[in-house]
């Protein structure tokens, strides 16, 4: 049964590592792509280069799931199993703001609790050369 509850959301798929499979110049991609959410919108990241994330700057609908870590199986075979899947629609913009080391250090402590203070940050070539998009 779809859940359409925010935090229930939150809860769940927002945990997620990634997600994966989205619409670019009419073409449908399945690429594993890193997330974070930071209030209400959802942030994802790449290559400034990226065929994926050129076309959805431009503010095309978008659809980014992610996959729940298991089966939700049904008490009855006559009934479909299914995977517990989140998936947040809307049009994805580029950003600069918050600061794009705001959102990268989101992805990171995502990943790895600390890590960011670890790791060298990036420099300003590291940052020209990725784009960060933000999904309400």
């Amino acid at each position: 049964m779809p859940v359409y509850d925010r935090e229930a959301i939150y809860k769940t798929s927002m945990k997620h590592l990634y997600a994966r499979g989205i619409c670019a110049e009419g073409q449908p991609f399945v690429i594993p792509t890193m997330f974070a959410r930071i209030g209400d919108a959802i942030y994802f990241h790449g290559s400034a280069a990226s065929r994926m994330l050129r076309g959805l700057s431009g503010g095309v609908p978008s659809a980014l799931p992610s996959r729940h870590g298991g089966l939700v199986l049904a008490r009855s075979i006559s009934i479909t199993h299914e995977l517990s899947l989140g998936v947040a629609l809307g049009k994805a913009t580029l950003i600069d703001d918050p600061p794009k080391t705001a959102t990268l250090r989101a992805f990171t402590e995502k990943l790895i609790p600390g890590r960011w203070n670890d790791a060298r940050q990036p420099n300003e070539k590291e940052l020209k050369a990725t784009s960060i998009l933000r999904l309400p």
